[in-house]
């Protein structure tokens, strides 16, 4: 299967998965999740995007990946989104701020906390739009702040101004029962909600990244306004190859 056959069969099942909610297409962005992917690769699966006239959103899990392809992403006319979607650790803070635009993985006060600085330092002025990362599901595997802790945490980035709270982000629970996973993206749906519904800045909290290949029909159904698809975009992941990163 080639690239742009995947990204064909992707966009009708979330087109599908629309329809079958009463929602429309243009409500769900697909996100490509690039983890190990090359420059050409990810250029090649942006055009295809822009073909269809829909936006080029791109995941990475690893900042040094994403370094390893800014510049050719930057300069290929893509107009494209840069998210961090994998665990940004404290080092690698300030390499993100240099390629990312957007981070979905502030999971922590500790995360948040050291984002703002890191852009109070060396972006006055700079806004950084960011998602809170829940475990919505409680699995261990998991990264994400727990369900119950998270009212908490958003009010608290809320308050920061060089973030802007967009929304929040989940990993579906990992389980053959489709009742378990839907309410681990509701629960999600829920919290989005009720930020929305409190007013002021959280008004803007408006996105929810939920659903991968495996359940994005689920997350659709369950609200989900951005699916990240990597393997039924590409293919089987290749070996992780980090490059040296300066920061």
């Amino acid at each position: 299967m080639d690239i742009a056959t995947g990204i064909e069969q992707v966009d009708q099942r979330i087109t599908k998965a629309c329809e079958q909610a009463g929602r429309e297409r243009s409500e769900v962005t697909l996100e490509l999740a690039v983890k190990t992917r090359t420059s050409e690769q990810i250029i090649a699966a942006a055009h295809e995007l822009k073909k269809r006239g829909l936006p080029v959103v791109l995941g990475h899990n690893h900042v040094q990946e994403a370094q390893a392809t800014n510049e050719a992403v930057r300069t290929a006319d893509l107009d494209a989104e840069v998210h961090i979607i994998g665990r940004l650790q404290g080092n690698k803070i300030t390499a993100a701020l240099k390629v990312c635009d957007l981070v979905e993985t502030v999971d922590s006060l500790k995360t948040a906390q050291r984002l703002l600085r890191r852009l109070e330092a060396n972006y006055p002025g700079r806004v950084l739009p960011c998602f809170i990362e829940v475990n919505c599901s409680r699995e261990a595997s998991k990264e994400g702040i727990a369900p119950e802790d998270a009212w908490e945490l958003t009010q608290q980035v809320l308050q920061m101004e060089q973030l802007s709270l967009r929304g929040f982000m989940t990993i579906g629970a990992l389980s053959p029962d489709e009742q378990r996973i839907r309410e681990s993206f509701r629960i999600l749906r829920q919290l989005r909600d009720r930020t929305v519904n409190a007013g002021g800045r959280g008004q803007d909290a408006t996105q929810l990244s939920m659903g991968m290949s495996g359940d994005l029909e689920i997350a659709i159904s369950e609200g989900a306004t951005m699916v990240r698809i990597g393997t039924d975009v590409f293919g089987a992941r290749l070996p992780l190859r980090l490059v040296p990163a300066s920061y």
